[in-house]
């Protein structure tokens, strides 16, 4: 077994278009795509710039002057009205909003713009001088107070107006105002639930969770990760289109006719497949650290990670390798290889995420990319890099040795039983 991967390496070694695509082009991309789109994935704002029109139709200060009138009519003593007004105007949501908007993280992305009418603001936005309108309807600091202090009413919403639903612009602004208020009616409720219950703590409300004390992903390390599993795949083809060579030339009847099982002959398959794929997920994680930086906060405990992860996801690629290569020995042509390579490798890459995050495509693409070796091994090494705990992406690596398993027994299954490879 060890005679067919030296083999595989030196016919790999002697091919230097093979050896372009699968460790060049990816090192290529990685710089071509980390430095165009930085900025886009931690969400600095740097490629973006959004006007929006904010129309403000809202008594604030009259919103909070007729809810203490009603507080007091209903019978609440005093001195809780008294403490309630020195904290609505930390608690009013429209104050809320204002914060968010002009926050720093958010000033560097949109620049708002204040408009007295609705009418003067939908014209801005058909006039593409305003990506988005936000309307603050009336009574909306009175209904979302009425809801949060006495949880009576249906509270009130803010209105977004945006030209194209699919623009980058309206999906930004869409999930600003949804996480905004989400957190509102999650804090809502919390307090709430300590104004009913002020005995009950914290953690009897929710589970509390630490969050990874590293920076957020950056372009470069996503496309460092989203190349590297999306360019070992053509491991695979390279691999059945060596088996296609063997077929054609007779190797593999010599092979067969010298008494190595066809069993002995797809594990080296594999095992060519397994160990190409891992020196090329090393070199490229590699070279991506030492020429482009990505990894500067890295340690040894780190790097034990990836290549533990590029190992598992080898063994993936691996198990691919022996099922294409079965495919193209019982058609005896190198159909599979080249579709695979020219067309299947694409498609996997999109579902499995390494050209952009899946978050915003339909649920289907995002499951079917959850089924893929390269999907799987994107989850792991963002999660890895993220600063996730090993324990924690045990589920990911389960799957992925069971997508190794099912390719396996698939190649297995399909690789011709008998001595009719010639062709």
């Amino acid at each position: 077994m060890l005679t067919y991967i030296v083999k595989d390496l030196k016919l790999l070694l002697r091919n230097r278009t093979e050896l372009l695509l699968l460790f060049a082009m990816p090192l290529i991309l990685i710089a071509i795509l980390g430095f165009a789109l930085r900025g886009l994935l931690t969400g600095g704002g740097e490629a973006l710039d959004i006007d929006v029109a904010l129309i403000d139709l809202d008594d604030r200060q009259g919103a909070q002057e007729q809810l203490l009138e009603d507080l007091s009519a209903s019978g609440m003593p005093e001195d809780a009205i008294d403490e309630l007004s020195r904290s609505l105007q930390e608690i009013s949501p429209a104050r809320m909003l204002d914060q968010l908007l002009e926050s720093d993280e958010m000033s560097g992305m949109i620049t708002i713009h204040r408009e007295e009418e609705t009418e003067a603001a939908l014209n801005g936005l058909e006039e593409n001088r305003y990506n988005a309108v936000i309307e603050v309807p009336e009574h909306f600091t009175y209904d979302s107070l009425v809801l949060m202090i006495i949880g009576e009413g249906d509270g009130s919403s803010l209105q977004l107006t945006i030209q194209d639903e699919q623009s980058i612009y309206g999906r930004v602004m869409h999930d600003i105002l949804n996480r905004f208020t989400e957190t509102f009616n999650l804090e809502t409720a919390i307090a709430r639930e300590i104004a009913e219950e002020p005995e009950r703590s914290m953690t009897e409300l929710g589970q509390i969770e630490t969050l990874t004390s590293y920076d957020p992903i950056n372009s470069q390390q996503y496309y460092t990760a989203g190349m590297a599993v999306m360019f070992v795949l053509y491991t695979a083809a390279t691999i059945a289109s060596f088996a296609n060579v063997e077929r054609k030339s007779h190797v593999l009847d010599r092979i067969l006719l010298s008494g190595t099982g066809a069993v002995s002959y797809l594990s080296g398959k594999w095992l060519s497949a397994m160990l190409i794929a891992f020196l090329q997920l090393i070199v490229l994680f590699g070279l991506s650290a030492l020429v482009f930086q990505t990894f500067p906060q890295s340690s040894p405990s780190f790097w034990l990670g990836i290549v533990l992860i590029s190992l598992v996801m080898a063994m993936s690629v691996g198990a691919l390798g022996a099922l294409v290569s079965a495919i193209t020995i019982r058609q005896k042509s190198n159909a599979a290889a080249n579709v695979f390579s020219g067309g299947v490798v694409a498609l996997m890459a999109f579902t499995g995420g390494s050209f952009f995050p899946t978050e915003g495509l339909p649920g289907i693409i995002r499951t079917v990319g959850d089924l893929t070796p390269n999907g799987q091994g994107m989850t792991l090494y963002l999660r890895w890099i993220q600063g996730f705990e090993m324990s924690e992406l045990l589920p990911s690596i389960y799957r992925l040795l069971l997508i190794c398993v099912l390719l396996t027994v698939l190649a297995a299954g399909l690789y011709p039983k008998d001595k009719g490879v010639k062709g």
